[in-house]
């Protein structure tokens, strides 16, 4: 899978606003971009163990993660990126760097954009 820095921010904010997750994702992608977030520490919250009776094989997700509030790093992301120039420009610097994949690096680029737009 291939993290979509798109569904990383809409999570955040979803939490931020505390409104429902979008509904366009199946829970298996929404799951994966949770854990990712959790990871990060952008956001505090649990993976709970599912179906722990099941063999491995027949269990759709091992964990299901939830989302608790933001961390000041999350808050400071949903405030960075609530922009749109800002997140654009962000986004394509990012992708332009052709580098791994992490949350923390994206956070950097878009504590660069936030700057450079001042």
């Amino acid at each position: 899978m291939t993290p979509d820095i798109d569904l990383c921010r809409l999570l955040l904010r979803s939490v931020s606003e505390r409104t429902p997750p979008p509904t366009r994702f199946d829970i298996a992608t929404l799951n994966a971009h949770r854990r990712l977030l959790l990871e990060a520490g952008l956001t505090d919250g649990a993976g709970l163990s599912r179906n722990s009776h099941l063999a491995p094989n027949e269990r759709p997700l091992a964990y299901e993660y939830t989302l608790g509030p933001l961390t000041y790093k999350g808050q400071q992301f949903v405030a960075m990126s609530s922009d749109e120039r800002i997140w654009e420009s962000t986004k394509q610097a990012y992708e332009a760097a052709d580098c791994d994949w992490s949350l923390d690096q994206l956070y950097e680029y878009l504590q660069k954009s936030t700057q450079q737009s001042d």
